[in-house]
């Protein structure tokens, strides 16, 4: 999803790179959301509706995007979240009913009201919705299920946890790996300051980088980075 009137020649970077990417915020901002972002906090219902004569129905959600579709398995449940979106990645929100989800006595009359945080997704009123997140850490997902007549039957809220997701290169699609590979060339081939005309003052060339790792590596004192045996994990799983 892209926002904002800036136009970009360059296709966004997914995975590594993200200086480049149009909407991404800048690495440090990042960082200080997600440091924050450690305790997930309570969801609250519409402040404006009293839901409390509603009754505790089996009905819950799933959120996925195009990697995650197929999985039978919530693939980040070793993370303290129940659910995970990937910012400027399309995802998708899907009611989850079981047998002890009652129906309506017309069900074609049923509708769907989804709401990310606080703001109605207009057009989607099935048991689906879409939504792009354009920033990391928690947002609030409200899903109620409504009745033919206007009466909630069911009704969710939950905090979702919007966070990058790093891949392994030959994972990605033919378009993703597209994109990281365009990047990378601009990256080598466009230098910080040109770049930084082009794209913006978040944009950083290849010199940056190779500055950075020797500051950090190659200092005769002290390697920050490599002085223990996490090293070889390092170098094959992210460089590579």
């Amino acid at each position: 999803m892209r926002r904002g009137s800036t136009a970009w020649t360059v296709p966004p970077l997914s995975v590594v790179a993200v200086h480049l990417t149009a909407e991404a915020p800048p690495l440090a901002k990042r960082k200080a959301n997600e440091e924050t972002a450690s305790t997930k906090p309570s969801p609250d219902a519409d402040a404006g509706e009293d839901l409390s004569a509603v009754p505790v129905l089996n009905i819950s959600y799933r959120a996925y995007n195009s990697y995650t579709a197929n999985m039978t398995q919530n693939p980040y449940r070793f993370l303290p979240w129940d659910s995970i979106a990937e910012p400027f990645r399309a995802t998708t929100l899907e009611a989850v009913r079981t047998d002890a989800t009652p129906t309506s006595v017309d069900p074609s009359t049923e509708v769907y009201e989804w709401r990310v945080d606080d703001e109605v997704l207009e057009g989607w009123t099935g048991p689906t919705a879409e939504y792009s997140f354009t920033t990391i850490g928690f947002h609030s997902i409200e899903m109620k299920l409504i009745d033919g007549e206007g009466s909630v039957m069911a009704h969710v809220a939950d905090q979702l946890m919007a966070k990058y997701v790093r891949r392994e290169i030959r994972s990605l699609t033919d378009e993703d790996r597209t994109s990281v590979l365009d990047a990378m060339s601009v990256v080598y081939t466009t230098a910080t300051g040109e770049g930084a005309a082009l794209y913006g003052d978040d944009y950083k060339g290849i010199e940056y980088y190779v500055r950075k790792h020797l500051y950090g590596a190659a200092s005769r004192e002290c390697d920050h980075w490599h002085d223990d045996a996490g090293i070889m994990t390092h170098h094959v799983g992210f460089t590579l």
